[in-house]
């Protein structure tokens, strides 16, 4: 299982030219939000949700998590709305009232909980999403934002459950084999450079093609290659000319001493490789399934 409060303590010390310190503080919080979660979820069934497709689904690229029949605990979900939209938004409302108001909203809209939950995992916006977002006078993305960082400790707790590496070792998906996400990062270890995904929803990491673009799965070398701005840097972004698509990815055998992996702080320390990349017209592309 991931150490949370070692993430919480490596961003604590990370000190990043790219990073405005008011932002690091604000993913700390978020963090100690997810993390509370997390821990909550130990007096909850979070294994009763998933319903595991049959193994002969899951080789022919079927997730483990089938979002289609994914039920998260209501109670627990909406005391993780209120906290993280006290954090995001400033609401100014009791726990009591806001989840009235919220379930008032989602009939307004046509919609239900569950629904809000699943569409800020894996959906495009539609039209629940669209005037959900009106009544509370959100943007779209701003909503889904709020929704899915309150839920990722659900995730977590869904993936941590799985304990047979051997069924992930034929993966061979750009998406995450637990939760169908798409990665956050992707790193290089060992002197061989074997490559790993790191999912962007439920932290879980698998082993994949080194030289392979995880959303078109184009292997031609010629239109796969890196973005960086200093050469013996381990950060870089790796690129594909075929789709325009890029992930961010670590090099680890170019550090200079030995450290744990944190993929959502790795991801922090490499904003300014987004930048650089979307610069020169590449885009993170989730990856279809």
């Amino acid at each position: 299982m991931t150490d949370f409060s070692n993430e919480i303590a490596v961003l604590k010390d990370i000190t990043l030219e790219y990073v405005d310190a008011a932002d690091l503080d604000r993913y700390r919080k978020i963090f100690d939000i997810q993390i509370a979660g997390f821990n909550a979820l130990d007096q909850l069934d979070a294994s009763a949700s998933p319903c595991l497709p049959e193994h002969r689904e899951f080789t022919r690229g079927v997730p483990l998590i089938r979002q289609a029949v994914l039920e998260i605990d209501a109670p627990w979900a909406t005391g993780q709305l209120y906290r993280m939209g006290e954090l995001l938004y400033g609401l100014d409302v009791s726990e009591d009232q806001f989840k009235a108001d919220l379930k008032e909203q989602l009939v307004r809209a046509g919609w239900d909980l569950n629904g809000l939950l699943v569409w800020a995992a894996y959906g495009r916006n539609n039209e629940f999403s669209r005037k959900f977002s009106d009544l509370l006078d959100l943007d779209s993305e701003d909503l889904r934002v709020w929704v899915r960082e309150s839920i990722r400790p659900w995730y977590w707790k869904l993936a941590d459950l799985q304990t047979d590496p051997v069924k992930y070792e034929e993966w061979s998906h750009g998406y995450c084999p637990i939760c169908g996400n798409s990665p956050v990062i992707a790193v290089l270890k060992e002197e061989e450079g074997f490559r790993f995904l790191s999912c962007n929803m439920c932290n879980f990491s698998w082993r994949t093609h080194r030289l392979r673009c995880g959303v078109c799965g184009n292997t031609d070398e010629k239109k796969l290659r890196y973005l960086f701005t200093e050469h013996e840097s381990p950060h870089r972004a790796h690129v594909c000319d075929g789709c325009k698509s890029y992930l961010l990815t670590i090099d680890t055998r170019k550090w200079k001493f030995e450290r744990r992996i944190y993929p959502r702080i790795e991801h922090i320390v490499m904003l300014f490789l987004d930048a650089l990349a979307q610069r020169e017209g590449f885009t993170s592309s989730p990856v279809e399934h």
